[in-house]
């Protein structure tokens, strides 16, 4: 389970292009919100509480601040692996 927080921090730091990154990374094609292999699921939400860390996503119980597109390359390969990013 992947969750972009969207609020407004992490708004105004571009969150809504982390989500359609992670999507087009995932092959997600909305309204549907799990790849097709099953293994992800992206959601949205209005806050995850670390808004110094904007943007910020949260995989599983991990969450992961300063995001960007390598950053999430790095996340997906590492989930992919079973393990976590740095």
């Amino acid at each position: 389970m992947i969750t972009v927080c969207r609020g407004t921090a992490c708004h105004v730091r571009e969150s809504l292009e982390v989500y359609n990154f992670l999507n087009q990374q995932l092959d997600i094609k909305p309204p549907d919100d799990t790849s097709p292999d099953g293994a992800f699921t992206v959601q949205q939400v209005r806050c995850l509480g670390a808004c110094a860390l904007a943007p910020v996503i949260k995989v599983d119980d991990t969450v992961y601040g300063k995001v960007d597109q390598a950053k999430i390359r790095g996340i997906i390969l590492a989930a992919r692996k079973g393990g976590m990013a740095e």
